[in-house]
C-alpha cells in the first residue's frame, strides 16, 4: 500500500509537476518507478522468507524432529514460486505478452 500511495504521490501528486519537467519520456518515468516498485518488493518479501525461516528453525529445533525432513519440501515449494515470479517479472519488462501464455 506504500509503494501505490508513492506511485501516487511521485507522478500525480504535487510531486509529480517537477517529475514530468524532467526532459524523459513518461514511458520511462513510469517504468522507472515500477522498476524500483519490484526492487522494493522483492527485498520485502526475501526479508519475509528469512524471518519466517528463521521463526520456523527456532521451532523445529525446539521440538526435537529433524529439520531437513520438514525444511526441504517447503523450500523447494517456495523455489518454484519464486522462479515462476521471477519469469514472469523478465517477461513484461520485455515486453513480449505472447511468452505470459504458458505461465498464466
Amino acid at each position: 500500500m506504500l509503494l501505490i500511495n508513492s506511485f501516487y504521490k511521485n507522478l500525480l501528486g504535487r510531486e509529480g509537476y517537477l517529475m514530468f519537467s524532467l526532459p524523459v519520456s513518461t514511458n520511462k518515468l513510469i517504468s522507472a518507478k515500477v522498476i524500483s516498485n519490484v526492487i522494493w518488493i522483492i527485498f520485502s518479501v526475501l526479508a519475509f522468507i528469512i524471518s519466517a525461516s528463521a521463526l520456523a528453525f527456532t521451532m523445529i529445533g525446539l521440538s526435537g524432529e529433524d529439520p531437513v525432513t520438514i525444511v526441504t519440501p517447503t523450500f523447494e515449494e517456495i523455489a518454484h514460486t519464486l522462479s515462476q515470479v521471477v519469469l514472469l517479472a523478465v517477461f513484461l519488462l520485455m515486453g513480449d505478452s505472447r511468452l505470459l501464455k504458458p505461465l498464466l
